[in-house]
């Protein structure tokens, strides 16, 4: 599975505030970008994927200020009833991780619990959803295991699916050896990569992306050397934010989709 064609203007425009680092906000766009790829999963119409979405929409004088996932869903469901997008029937969402976002507090970089996120999304039973965790988001085993009950929502950490022919692998969190939540030692990691890429993943989905030095787009250069010597068709990720979506390493094509939409059609 290769993307085709990646549009250079988005088709909407969301703002939303986000922390700045020394205690305030300020505004910034999510842009919702078409693509088109040569191979989607059978009976799936449009991959939507995402990830990074910490901030708080922008109050207006109907609605309450609600973290940027929230506004995201309610955004993907709109167009969706509106035929800007498929049914959700038709679409498989992607998140690749850190999707908390405080009401409250100002301070970037907050960790915090993603389950009623989450459990959203899993309630929504027309809509297949696949998901990673990033280093900034809680779940409690027991939460995991409420969401695991629902049959069109799948946490990937270390597993394979099979969705319309297509296998989607993931990996949660970050690679780190420091004892906060979704770091994992590069040994453990690099057993997990093995062993998605012996299950023949066609799309691995990351929250940590590679490096890639030549280009200047920021990752861990430990992913860097084994997709070099290991491709994958297909990896998503985030965490650090790129100033292009799509980029090749050897013969793997990685899709950056922090702080943005990527919405996938066939070709």
């Amino acid at each position: 599975m290769q993307i085709e064609q990646i549009d250079r203007l988005p088709f909407e425009t969301t703002y939303y505030n986000a922390p700045l680092g020394n205690g305030e906000m300020g505004v910034q766009p999510l842009l919702w970008i078409n693509g088109k790829s040569n191979k989607l999963p059978v009976s799936i119409e449009a991959l939507v994927i995402t990830s990074d979405l910490q901030g708080v929409s922008m109050p207006s004088e109907n609605n309450n200020a609600q973290t940027l996932a929230n506004e995201f869903i309610d955004t993907l469901l709109l167009m969706s009833e509106i035929g800007d997008l498929p049914g959700l029937d038709k679409i498989l969402l992607i998140l690749a991780g850190d999707l908390f976002a405080s009401l409250t507090d100002n301070r970037r970089g907050l960790s915090g619990n993603i389950f009623p996120f989450l459990k959203r999304v899993a309630d929504l039973k027309e809509l297949q959803s696949l998901v990673v965790l990033g280093n900034h988001d809680q779940l409690e085993s027991e939460e995991k295991e409420i969401l695991d009950k629902h049959s069109n929502f799948h946490l990937l950490d270390n597993k394979t699916i099979d969705i319309g022919g297509v296998i989607f692998g993931g990996i949660d969190g970050v690679i780190g050896s420091n004892g906060k939540p979704n770091r994992v030692t590069p040994e453990n990691y690099l057993k997990q990569i093995k062993k998605l890429k012996q299950q023949n993943t066609d799309v691995l989905i990351l929250h940590e992306g590679p490096l890639i030095e030549t280009e200047n787009l920021l990752g861990n250069e430990f992913i860097t050397n084994y997709l070099v010597h290991n491709s994958f068709p297909l990896v998503v990720s985030g965490h650090a934010h790129w100033n292009t979506i799509s980029a090749k390493l050897s013969d793997s094509q990685i899709l950056n989709v922090d702080s943005r939409v990527l919405v996938i059609h066939q070709n």
